[in-house]
């Protein structure tokens, strides 16, 4: 929430600037110098600051005949934010922050095609420096291999309170819903077992179903697994509940 104030104040003040840089600038097409801002230039495409020929409504020019221009926006000089442009590093755009122990801190960097957040040598499409909490899908971290990206959901079900039912007196069953995932077609899917005890002996815990006879194979919304123990000793849904028995999957799909 602090992020998203702190953008909102900075675009508010970044127009702020650019409306009373054209509130002074004269409707005539002059050169600011008339009004004592000689470090100004004015034409009928915009203002200049540092450019002789303005191009665009404002159009700011590097410092001190340098590759480098910026907007520092703040009250002091080692307390501000900064959004900078310099053509010398390989056409490199950013937003900088500046605390008062006299350190800067990238918050936003584009170079060379690539995006980075933290950093001012961004190695990918997106290159973030740091912890990344992503609210929403992740897509493209799978892909089929025709390039189709995809996403994937994990999830378990509860120690103890599994809900397991009998399937024959040997084994035990469970249908898996995984609806809440909002897979558009059936996914991969990937299962095992874990618990407290005797999990080990199990059988049969990755291989996926369907939940019965008029749905033998998985879906989007759900699946099922059958488990019974190498020996072939009795299961009930009250012992496998007392081992703790609970079920671990993953799905990639669409």
């Amino acid at each position: 929430m602090e992020n998203k104030i702190f953008y909102t104040l900075l675009i508010l003040c970044t127009f702020s600037i650019i409306a009373l840089l054209v509130i002074a600038a004269p409707n005539n097409g002059h050169d600011l110098a008339d009004i004592g801002l000689s470090h100004l230039t004015s034409n009928v495409n915009g203002i200049g600051v540092g450019v002789q020929h303005p191009i665009t409504k404002l159009h700011i020019g590097p410092r001190g005949g340098g590759t480098t221009s910026d907007i520092s926006l703040g009250t002091e000089r080692d307390n501000r934010a900064v959004l900078k442009y310099d053509s010398g590093q390989t056409n490199m755009f950013s937003i900088d922050i500046l605390d008062p122990s006299n350190t800067f801190f990238k918050v936003f960097n584009i170079r060379n095609g690539n995006v980075g957040v933290g950093t001012t040598t961004p190695s990918a499409k997106l290159h973030v420096a740091g912890d990344t909490l992503i609210e929403g899908n992740l897509l493209g971290a799978a892909t089929t291999l025709d390039g189709t990206p995809l996403r994937t959901v994990c999830g378990k079900t509860d120690p103890g309170t599994t809900p397991w039912f009998v399937y024959s007196p040997t084994g035990v069953s469970l249908i898996v819903d995984i609806s809440a995932a909002g897979f558009t077609e059936t996914p991969i899917i990937i299962s095992s077992i874990g618990g407290s005890s005797s999990h080990w002996f199990a059988t049969g815990e990755s291989s996926i179903y369907g939940i019965g006879s008029e749905s033998p194979l998985p879906t989007k919304d759900n699946f099922r697994i059958y488990v019974t123990m190498k020996d072939d000793r009795a299961l009930t849904p009250t012992t496998v509940n007392s081992w703790q028995w609970y079920v671990n999957w993953c799905a990639t799909g669409k």
